[in-house]
């Protein structure tokens, strides 16, 4: 990966480990959560289960990628109760990849992001009847390609829990070698 990009994913407060898409663990339980829809997202969107894809398709697509940096970003709360911030410091790091895939043409480059929680960028998303507006500036998140995202921060030595009062966001880019 690029050493420009690296450095401004840490200038941005992410802390980073470089790896291969073997080291993913795949789990039927994560994407259970999003069948579940306690979020409301199930079948809103292309980017959301099931417009984007089964575990197996995702899986099939994120192993065929050579390397993959994982992003960790812990945001601070004002106490355990601070859904605003929680919500704050996710859209933010959203629109950090944004800028990060817009600078440097990731997805276009034959990247794939996979970021946090639903694609908000369209009102309302023209799923399930039209294709994706923005298929390279909205991301698929690590849950709904069924990343088990504890087993993967143990795994690549990241910080899954940062205290009381944080929340620690991870997203993930996929790219081949050079």
């Amino acid at each position: 990966m690029n050493a420009k990009i690296i450095k401004e994913i840490k200038n941005y407060g992410c802390d980073i480990r470089e790896g291969t898409p073997s080291l993913l663990k795949f789990s039927p339980f994560v994407r259970s959560a999003c069948e579940q829809n306690t979020c409301g997202c199930w079948g809103t969107n292309w980017r959301c289960p099931p417009g984007c894809g089964t575990v197996e398709e995702l899986k099939k697509t994120l192993q065929s990628y050579d390397k993959m940096l994982i992003l960790s970003k812990v945001v601070h709360l004002q106490d355990s109760f601070d859904v605003e911030g929680m919500e704050e410091g996710r859209i933010q790091l959203v629109q950090f990849l944004r800028t990060l895939n817009h600078r440097y043409q990731l997805t276009i480059n034959h990247c794939m992001i996979l970021g946090i929680g639903a694609c908000e960028l369209c009102h309302p998303c023209p799923y399930p009847y039209e294709e994706c507006c923005h298929p390279h500036d909205s991301f698929i998140s690590l849950e709904s390609a069924g990343v088990d995202v504890v087993a993967l921060s143990k795994t690549v030595g990241l910080t899954y829990y940062s205290g009381v009062n944080t929340v620690t966001y991870f997203a993930a880019i996929f790219y081949d070698e050079d």
